[in-house]
């Protein structure tokens, strides 16, 4: 039986997952300036550091007054007012209070990961996305 698909779906970049990112890139780069650490390593780390938070805003960034559009064949994934078709790849994972979407287009590419956190999405848009990942695009690909 097909599982009829939402509307659509608002995706935003969650509060606690930008927090916990941050921390994610704190915490190296504080432990960059002990002293037992050698210089080569801070050479070393400062840089990626900073260069792995400047990635994680631009796809925060990327999420934006995003949303997602379920259909029948597929997926419609809108990002700044430009829709890509598409599909939700049966490797997408729900965690329980984490999902992360993968996601390819239909023209090709590379695989694009969203990683969703529930602190924002409205109680009713979380249920329906997972109730949708689950049955459409995890369950009947298996």
């Amino acid at each position: 039986m097909p599982v009829k698909p939402p509307a659509a779906i608002p995706l935003a970049w969650s509060p606690l997952l930008c927090l916990a990112i941050g921390l994610a890139h704190v915490f190296p780069l504080a432990s960059a300036f002990f002293e037992s650490v050698p210089a080569w390593v801070r050479w070393i780390v400062i840089p990626l550091c900073f260069a792995s938070a400047i990635q994680s805003v631009f796809i925060a960034k990327r999420l934006r007054n995003a949303s997602l559009r379920p259909h029948s064949e597929g997926a419609q994934l809108i990002l700044h007012n430009a829709a890509l078709e598409g599909r939700m790849l049966p490797s997408s994972v729900d965690m329980g209070v984490l999902i992360v979407l993968h996601w390819q287009a239909d023209a090709g590419g590379k695989i694009q990961r969203y990683a969703l956190l529930r602190d924002a999405f409205t109680a009713e848009d979380w249920r329906v996305l997972k109730i949708w990942l689950r049955w459409s695009v995890i369950m009947l690909s298996a």
